[in-house]
């Protein structure tokens, strides 16, 4: 409405100027967005050939293409895209990817007794995570409580955004919303200029009684230049500024509204 205000009225040239600034930060809010975003799509995917074991045959079938119950065959320097329970023989692998921690795990096959396989306790070591790699294999041809055979083989269990690299993918997407003390501030703010906004108008109608037409317009030009239309563009251009430093350093953000809580 300001805009407009500003179009009718004598001061258009103010006006083509605030919209210009307005749709030039909008443009680079979107243009950061979707180059961290297919950044982060390029360091998401990973396609590989894995070979699977399908209608009593071993096929080589790529990542893109497992679906939950296939059989695979694990390999040294294998990178999992999906997350698989181990079925036979063990494995060594680099989780530092997901965790942050630098040691080797090694993981077990899953017992054949009648215990209950969990994930969140003692599944958890017989459970390949995708965004894993393989350090090291050693398939076991010996053993009394679990799968006997010469190659290492695991089910695959979930796949794409349900496994646990594409929920982390998830929450970088689409994090959780958070409540910063700055935006809660900027609430009380514009509340005390829009009350003064009102005095503003007050005060004009009591000045100009009698010309209706001169109380509309210098309230709503008072209240232009209280509330200026500039206000969330220049919020965005710092934002986006200080995103473009980030990504010049290989940090990469999809939410530039974070980067005031994580300079905080």
């Amino acid at each position: 409405m300001i805009l407009w205000i500003y179009y009718v009225y004598a001061y258009w040239q103010v006006g083509l100027v605030d919209t210009g600034v307005i749709l030039l930060s909008a443009s680079i809010k979107v243009a950061l967005r979707v180059q961290s975003e297919r950044r982060l799509k390029q360091m998401a995917e990973q396609e590989e050939t894995t070979p699977v074991k399908r209608d009593g045959e071993w096929l080589n079938v790529s990542t893109r293409d497992l679906v939950p119950g296939d059989v695979i065959e694990v390999t040294t320097g294998a990178h999992m895209s999906c997350d698989c329970v181990l079925l036979s023989g063990n494995a060594i692998m680099n989780e530092s990817s997901l965790t942050g921690e630098p040691l080797p795990i090694r993981k077990f096959p899953v017992r054949i007794d009648d215990s209950h396989y969990n994930v969140a306790e003692a599944g958890k070591m017989s459970t390949l995570f995708a965004g894993t790699v393989v350090s090291q294999v050693q398939p076991v041809t010996k053993s009394t409580d679990s799968l006997e055979s010469d190659r290492v083989l695991a089910l695959v269990r979930f796949t794409g955004t349900m496994s646990d690299k594409g929920q982390l993918v998830r929450r970088i997407l689409f994090p959780n919303p958070i409540s910063f003390i700055f935006n809660e501030q900027m609430r009380i703010v514009v509340c005390i200029l829009v009350l003064y906004s009102i005095f503003v108008m007050a005060m004009a109608a009591y000045l100009y009684q009698g010309n209706a037409v001169a109380v509309v317009f210098y309230g709503i030009f008072a209240i232009s230049q209280l509330l200026s239309p500039l206000l969330p563009a220049a919020l965005v251009i710092g934002q986006s500024v200080a995103a473009t430093r980030l990504r010049k350093k290989k940090i990469y953000c999809v939410d530039p509204q974070r980067i005031m809580t994580a300079g905080k």
